[in-house]
């Protein structure tokens, strides 16, 4: 298995579980983090990133994230990983409150890493998709 793939899956077990904390310590200080719900205001260093995935976490404590495939660059520094990301709205998340209601979408997340973490993290997603699923 490549690093990069095993470094991602390492880290998707920690989001499965809810571990701020251990999502974090796979990611520099200076990480930028970003999605498509927001592309002109990435996060850029570990305080924001920390808070975008704690507001992850405070609206759907049951995130799940499923691993499909992954795609590398020739280096493997960069990796894409395609999922599906579950959660039930159990708490606030993009202006809504907790309605109970199921996220069922496909995302793709690219990764860089630099050493043994990551740098950079961009996540595609359907948000539109999303919400609608939530009202």
């Amino acid at each position: 298995m490549k690093k990069i793939q095993q470094m991602v899956l390492d880290e998707v077990e920690c989001l499965n579980r809810g571990d701020l904390d251990g999502v974090c310590k796979f990611y520099t200080e200076d990480v930028i983090f970003g999605d498509t719900s927001n592309p002109d205001n990435p996060t850029t260093d570990m305080a924001g990133f920390r808070e975008a995935m704690k507001a992850y976490f405070d609206g759907f404590p049951d995130v799940n994230v499923n691993p499909q495939r992954f795609l590398f660059t020739e280096d493997e520094n960069v990796c894409a990983l395609e999922f599906i990301l579950t959660g039930t709205l159990d708490g606030e998340f993009a202006g809504i409150g907790p309605t109970g209601k199921k996220m069922n979408v496909r995302v793709i997340s690219v990764y860089e890493r630099r050493g043994d973490l990551f740098c950079k993290e961009f996540i595609y997603w359907d948000l539109g998709t999303v919400l609608d699923q939530l009202r």
